[in-house]
């Protein structure tokens, strides 16, 4: 079976970024016709906003294998930032010590923009990659937690990779009902515990402990990891 799905690489050139810009727009506007974002130019039939130009960012990209649209040359791209960009510090409670006891800003990471085209959307394992690709490049870039937010009804789809939601829902006036959620990425129990759909990459998915057994000798739930204990308990 081909892996090409897992030649994910860092956004690096003027051109890269243009692909990636060019992907975002042809499935933000053709596939899912979200075109009133004020920051969509439908000339050059781009999606960039002004994240793209800060410290701190990296976009992962993974060309298509088959290139038969000219035009959009990638399978999927993904958008990471460390530390978190400042709009967002409110949303996410980056600053709020009981959320998050003894952080800094760069123990946060930003994950946003990603986008893979519908062909490839949930098969040939590309979904998958670029979700444990983002995870690996924000360990690297020294964050323990992974940020991002979403409308409500995208949350359960972001869970079953392991994010969680932490806050009440937050009203963003250009984005509207806003959903903060938090990966613990050095929550590796809990994470262990999503199997083969965490965002963890397979060589690192541990076998979970089970807790004690109760009087029937059947196991109680696998235990939570420790930073889950302490929030969501």
């Amino acid at each position: 079976m081909s892996v090409w799905y897992r030649k994910i690489k860092v956004a690096e050139t003027q051109e890269d970024l243009l692909n990636v810009c060019k992907l975002r727009y042809h499935v933000y506007v053709d596939e899912l016709k979200r075109d009133n974002y004020n920051y969509i130019d439908n000339v050059k039939r781009i999606l960039e906003d002004d994240l793209d130009n800060v410290d701190g960012v990296v976009n992962l990209m993974v060309n298509s294998p088959e290139n038969k649209d000219a035009d959009i040359t990638l399978a999927g791209c993904a958008r990471l930032h460390v530390p978190v960009p400042e709009k967002y510090n409110e949303m996410f409670g980056i600053l709020d010590k009981g959320l998050f006891p003894g952080s800094t800003i760069n123990d946060f990471a930003f994950f946003s923009r990603f986008m893979v085209k519908a062909e490839f959307r949930g098969r040939n394992g590309a979904t998958d990659a670029i979700y444990e690709q983002c995870y690996i490049q924000a360990r690297e870039m020294g964050a323990k937690y992974l940020m991002l937010n979403c409308t409500p009804s995208l949350a359960s789809a972001y869970e079953r990779k392991g994010w969680v939601r932490y806050k009440n829902t937050y009203w963003d006036q250009g984005m509207g009902m806003q959903m903060a959620m938090c990966l613990p990425m050095e929550d590796i129990p809990f994470l262990s515990t999503l199997g083969s759909f965490s965002i963890l990459p397979a060589s690192s998915i541990a076998i979970p402990e089970l807790a004690s057994t109760d009087g029937d000798n059947k196991p109680n739930k696998v235990k939570r990891g420790e930073w889950l204990t302490r929030i969501l308990t």
